[in-house]
């Protein structure tokens, strides 16, 4: 049998009637309470905006229910134990700004460590937090993420405890009291679950390194940034205790050259992303036998004022063969023939190219064996070397579908675009990425 044999069983259709569409102000309370819970701030902004007083009663009757990460801009210490008394659950804390007296700072995490079994996460900036407050956090159950960044904190009080959780991630950065043998003392209890370090702005400069016992296996991250007491054999000898997971190294601002690369006993054989901005001290020997060692998996470069020219890039043993990203930015000393020569072996993978304020004036292309299949952006913003017959032939290289940059060059920008319809240039101003 036929079900659409009797169309008037259908009923009448009406094309023109609008259709109402459900929003969240047509749920019942609890629903509306349990989708709150999956919000994220920008979520929780917009809600607000509506100024419907049932969504606001709503939000109200379930953010101490249901909210358990919690981040402040600043907060003094009264208000943080008055949110400690009214919030149900708090299972993560960061305030971007906490500036009490030294001991109303240790008071406060030792109320919040003592009264919140579930914490699992603590970050401040500014704090007067001492040792003191760190082997409380060091020592809860449940902790994973500590956070005390610009504190009085030396480490040298961690060789008492005894009990300790396993920290996924510790920053420690801009904390100038932080000594050698402290953060050792830190990592021989810690280390083993460690993901993520940051020793950005400290004094640190791994001569201590001996004393730790062991290895840091699971090492993701390190943060370095603008250690100026940091040396090459410290160096060498810290990655020698981590290497083995080790995806990003951030050595900017630092004076490494890699000179004692040679005492690196092993590669790191995935690390993806190296960031040596600012390294004054950096020539193309040590960067070229450091990439010898560890440059198959490296996805992500930086170099941006640094002395490279890539005159040795001939010793450079193998490809680059899945770098992705590469920054050049404010190199004096690069040469057209050096750079052709590099990407010579690096070419095939790279996405993001950026030359800005350089000398070159692609003089070099023909050089340049290999192609630039996959490049998306290319910055030549402020290099005023750059020659159009150059830059054409460059450009061949590649699919011809670029961002390109070409903020305060000399270079015909029409003539460009009608040579590669397909290239979208950008000639006004724009905000630095690197």
């Amino acid at each position: 049998m036929n079900v659409l044999s009797k169309p008037e069983e259908l009923g009448e259709v009406v094309p023109d009637t609008p259709v109402r569409v459900l929003s969240i102000l047509d749920l019942p309370n609890e629903i509306v309470e349990h989708i709150l819970e999956f919000c994220g701030l920008e979520e929780l902004k917009k809600l607000l905006e509506l100024k419907n007083e049932r969504l606001l009663a709503a939000i109200r009757s379930c953010r101490t229910r249901h909210f358990k990460y919690w981040n402040f801009d600043r907060i003094s210490e009264q208000d943080l134990r008055k949110f400690m008394d009214e919030v149900a659950i708090i299972r993560g804390v960061k305030v971007e700004d906490f500036r009490g007296a030294r001991s109303q700072a240790d008071d406060i995490v030792e109320a919040l460590v003592g009264e919140r079994p579930e914490l699992e996460s603590f970050e401040t900036s500014y704090s007067r937090c001492t040792d003191k407050a760190l082997l409380l956090l060091l020592s809860h159950p449940r902790m994973k993420v500590v956070g005390l960044c610009n504190s009085y904190v030396t480490g040298l009080m961690l060789s008492s405890v005894s009990n300790y959780s396993a920290i996924k991630q510790l920053d420690l950065s801009q904390c100038c009291y932080l000594t050698d043998d402290g953060i050792m003392a830190i990592l021989n209890k810690i280390g083993k679950t460690l993901k993520i370090l940051n020793l950005s702005y400290t004094g640190v400069s791994f001569s201590s390194v001996d004393s730790l016992a062991n290895t840091l296996p699971v090492l993701e991250e390190l943060y370095l940034q603008d250690c100026d007491c940091l040396t090459d054999a410290g160096l060498m000898a810290f990655l020698n205790k981590s290497w083995e997971s080790l995806k990003i190294l951030d050595l900017s601002g630092t004076k490494v050259s890699f000179s004692s690369v040679d005492s690196l006993a092993n590669t790191l054989p995935v690390l993806e992303e190296l960031d040596l901005q600012h390294c004054s001290l950096l020539n193309d020997d040590g960067l070229i036998t450091f990439l010898n060692r560890s440059g198959e998996s490296l996805k992500i470069l930086k170099l941006r004022w640094t002395k490279v020219s890539f005159s040795s890039v001939e010793s450079l043993a193998s490809n680059l063969p899945v770098l992705k990203e590469l920054c050049l930015q404010d190199c004096d000393c690069l040469t057209n023939a050096g750079l052709m020569a590099f990407l010579n072996k690096t070419g095939e993978s790279l996405k993001i190219l950026n030359l800005s304020r350089t000398r070159l004036s692609f003089s070099s292309v023909e050089s340049m064996t290999s192609c630039l299949p996959v490049l998306e952006k290319l910055d030549l913003s402020y290099c005023s070397n750059i020659t159009e017959a150059g830059l054409v032939t460059f450009l061949g290289k590649t699919s011809g579908h670029v961002e390109l940059r070409l903020q305060y060059t000399t270079v015909d920008v029409d003539r460009i675009q009608a040579a590669y319809p397909h290239l979208e240039i950008v000639t006004g101003d724009f905000p630095w990425e690197n």
